[in-house]
């Protein structure tokens, strides 16, 4: 068992038990990246929805907040096709998107993992949404041209670029 920490507050204690959900996380964090980047237009970044990120958050929420590093690899070797400088970029924002989202649902009042009541859906898709802003004001940082994703979100959305 490592620990990271000491005492109260503690980040969290793995296990042997921890390594296969976590190369779970990261073969299917993998996976969803590639498939999605392969919806994308070729040369560009930019995808008007991300699997992944819903992806990460389950796994947080489902599993606890110490599988973050799996989806820091997953989204690290998913994105590596890009470089390794934008790849890590984008890898931060895509993990503390996960991490913010799930944080947050875990202290949203009474909030239900089985999603049974309309309250527990409005606070998913609230936090959700609020949490994607990190990975949307994350990607104009990223050492990738700007312009180009920009033109493929105007090409995507029928707009000219």
């Amino acid at each position: 068992m490592i620990k990271f920490g000491a005492g109260k507050g503690t980040m969290t204690a793995y296990s042997k038990n921890d390594l296969l959900p976590a190369l779970g996380v990261v073969v299917l964090y993998f996976l969803a990246v590639r498939l999605n980047l392969m919806l994308v237009p070729e040369g560009h970044a930019v995808s008007l929805f991300w699997p992944a990120s819903g992806i990460a958050l389950a796994v947080l929420l489902v599993y606890g907040m110490r599988l973050w590093p799996a989806v820091v690899l997953g989204s690290l070797l998913g994105n590596l096709s890009d470089g390794f400088l934008p790849s890590l970029e984008v890898s931060a924002g895509a993990t503390m998107e996960a991490v913010v989202g799930a944080w947050y649902l875990r202290r949203f009042p009474d909030f239900n993992l089985s999603l049974k009541s309309v309250r527990d859906i409005f606070g998913l898709l609230l936090v959700a949404t609020g949490s994607a802003l990190i990975s949307a004001v994350n990607g104009p940082f990223s050492s990738r041209p700007m312009s180009e994703d920009l033109n493929a979100v105007m090409t995507m959305t029928g707009r000219s670029g």
